[in-house]
C-alpha cells in the first residue's frame, strides 16, 4: 500500500480528500466486480497535485507488487492505457488465478488507476472476479474504463477544478 503522510499533503498544499470503499456482499459465480475503492484529492494548485501524483506513480512502479498478490498463482501486472483527457494517468492491472473452492482456480484482476487533472487527482481501484474456466486476462476492460470515464467526468463537472 502507498501512504502519504499528514505532513506531505500539507507541503503539497492539499485542501481535502474523500475515499470510499464498496464491497459485493455475496461471491459471483459469474463476471463480476467484487470490490470498488475510490478516492481524491483536492489541492491548492496543480504544481502540488501533480507533485503529489507524481510520488503516488512513482511508489506504484517500485512496489513489490508479487509480495501484494502472493495468493495469485500466475501473477501478471500490466501498466494500460485509456482514451480519456486527463493531465496524467498510471493505470496497473493485476491477474492472477485464486482458489474459490478446494482444486478449483478463478482468473481475479485488480486495477489500479490514478488519474490527475488540474489540480485534482483520483484514485479507482476495481477487483473483479472471472467465471470459472475464463482465461482472459482482458475480462471486464470495457467496464472498468466506464467506470473510468464516470469519475472522469464527476470531476469535471464538480465545480473544484475553476
Amino acid at each position: 500500500a502507498i501512504h502519504e503522510t499528514e505532513e506531505q499533503f500539507a507541503a503539497w498544499g492539499r485542501i481535502l480528500g474523500y475515499e470510499a470503499d464498496f464491497q459485493a456482499g455475496e461471491p459471483s459465480e459469474e463476471e463480476a466486480v467484487i470490490r470498488v475503492a475510490t478516492s481524491a484529492s483536492l489541492y491548492e494548485d496543480a504544481e502540488g497535485a501533480s507533485v503529489s501524483f507524481d510520488q503516488r506513480v512513482d511508489a506504484a512502479r517500485r512496489a513489490n507488487w508479487s509480495e501484494t498478490y502472493s495468493t495469485f498463482q500466475k501473477l501478471s501486472q500490466r501498466e494500460l492505457t485509456a482514451d480519456v483527457q486527463v493531465d496524467s494517468l498510471l493505470w496497473l492491472r493485476f491477474t492472477g488465478f485464486q482458489e474459490s473452492h478446494p482444486g478449483e482456480f478463478k482468473l481475479i484482476a485488480d486495477d489500479w488507476i490514478a488519474f490527475r487533472l488540474g489540480r485534482a487527482w483520483g484514485f479507482l481501484q476495481v477487483t473483479s472476479s472471472a467465471p470459472e474456466g475464463v482465461e482472459d486476462r482482458d475480462f471486464m476492460l470495457s467496464t472498468i474504463q466506464v467506470l473510468l470515464r464516470k469519475q472522469i467526468d464527476h470531476t469535471l463537472n464538480s465545480g473544484v477544478l475553476k
